[in-house]
Parts: C-alpha cells; structure tokens; sequence
C-alpha cells in the first residue's frame, strides 16, 4: 500500500491534469471524468508534549507553546530563576525549572562517573556536568524532554589563569511534575 503522501500526491497530479484537460477543451467540463478522492485513516493527535516535541524538531523553536508553560503555576509560586539570569545572582540559593535536551554519560581520567547534560528554559539553555557520586544520584532523571527543577547556588573561583570561572554547586535535582504532589 501507498502512503499517506504518495496518494494525496498521486490526487493533486490527477487532479491537476483533468483541470488543464478541461481548460483547452472547447465543450469545458463535459465528458470529464471524476477522480475519487483518496481516503485517509483517522489517526490520534499527538498528545502535547509529543507534537511540541516534533514542533521542536522541524522547525528548530517552539511556536505554539512551551513545555514549560504546563507548570506556569509553579513557577509563580516558586518564583524559578531564569537560566538567562544565573551569572547575575552568585552566591544566592536559586531553583531552575528546565527541560532537558542532551544526556551524555563517560568516565574522566580518574574513572570518575561525568554525567553532562544540557537543559533550557524559556529564556535560554546551559550545560551542566555532575560527577561521581552526584552524577550516580541524578542519573535516572536525566531523559531529553524530562522538566526539572534544580536547587543549588551560582558560585565563582579564580582559575589557575587568574580569570574568575562560574559553576553551579547543584543540591537537589527533582522532576518538575513531583512538586505539585507537595
């Protein structure tokens, strides 16, 4: 059998055709002959999250929603801090509500478990790495498309260069549809 592109393709040439045969034709749409239209299954819509997901995929941004706006009553409440904004609030307990987009999982030079992973939020995206035993803690919630809420603190150290360097000292990591239940 033909797919669902394949016969509406098929249709519109047909279709197509017939209209041009009936625009040089000096008796019009006599003697034209009807092309059955093809007969499409019904099929489920995507559920949300799914169609925002391929949304993302094709057209490489969100357009008619946010999978965060599903916790948008968290987010008031909880007051989360945008992933934009974490370099203007060093040494401040803050929490992140994100989704994450990359999961990659390695040891270092030391046979340390690294669990790196990249998450956004409405305003903007950021990389993390936790390491051994952190990484080995959060490991299970870490699926691209899972929300979460981080807690943790924006900290600076000066570099071996002398150059100041920002990290996130994370405390909790948790998904985002568990805090409604508390």
């Amino acid at each position: 059998g033909s797919n669902l592109l394949e016969k509406a393709l098929r249709f519109g040439t047909q279709y197509r055709e017939l209209s041009l045969k009936s625009q040089t034709s000096l008796f019009g749409s006599e003697g034209m002959v009807d092309i059955n239209e093809p007969v499409f299954q019904q099929i489920e819509p995507w559920a949300s999250l799914e169609m925002l997901r391929r949304e993302k995929e094709v057209v490489g941004l969100y357009i008619t929603a946010h999978p965060l706006d599903d916790y948008a009553l968290e987010s008031k409440f909880l007051g989360f801090t945008p992933l934009s904004q974490l370099d203007d609030r060093p040494g401040l307990d803050i929490q992140i509500a994100a989704l994450v987009t990359d999961v990659q999982y390695f040891r270092d030079s030391k046979n340390q478990e690294v669990l790196a992973f990249a998450v956004e939020d409405k305003e903007g995206s950021r990389k993390f790495r936790l390491r051994g035993d952190q990484a080995m803690k959060f490991k299970h919630l870490m699926d691209p498309g899972t929300a979460l809420l981080i807690a943790g603190r924006w900290e600076y150290f000066q570099g071996k260069d002398g150059q100041q360097a920002g990290f996130f000292r994370f405390n909790n990591i948790e998904l985002l549809s568990e805090i409604r239940d508390k």
